[in-house]
């Protein structure tokens, strides 16, 4: 089955509403519920599913979104020479994408931020 765009947030909506409530309520909540609403929610956010990704790369390798250029906050902290709980605050300002539970950032985008605030 393929859905369109706007049934993909239908069930999206539907499958977190479900969560949110047996979560509440202490309910057990089946394995392939959490299956079903990640797959939604990575179609929603348009974005690749969490883990060890790899990317082809111009000279037939591959290579890790680490060295890619997509960092995450424990190393845009050390960039930024701030708390990591403070990286997690400005995530919108350092387009940050929240990816499974975790911020996601590019390199290149931090450092733009960090040399602007003349960190």
């Amino acid at each position: 089955m393929i859905l369109d765009d706007e049934q993909v947030r239908a069930c999206y909506y539907v499958a977190a509403e479900v969560l949110r409530t047996r979560r509440r309520i202490g309910a057990p909540i089946p394995a392939g519920l959490h299956r079903h609403y990640n797959q939604l929610d990575t179609a929603f956010r348009g974005i690749a599913p969490r883990g060890p990704s790899v990317v082809d790369n111009a000279h037939g390798g591959t290579q890790s979104q680490h060295e890619h250029g997509v960092i995450g906050t424990v190393e845009v902290a050390a960039m930024m020479g701030i708390p990591p709980r403070q990286v997690r605050r400005r995530a919108d300002k350092l387009g940050g994408t929240l990816v499974a539970g975790r911020w996601l950032f590019s390199r290149e985008t931090v450092a733009e931020y960090a040399a602007r605030e003349g960190r």
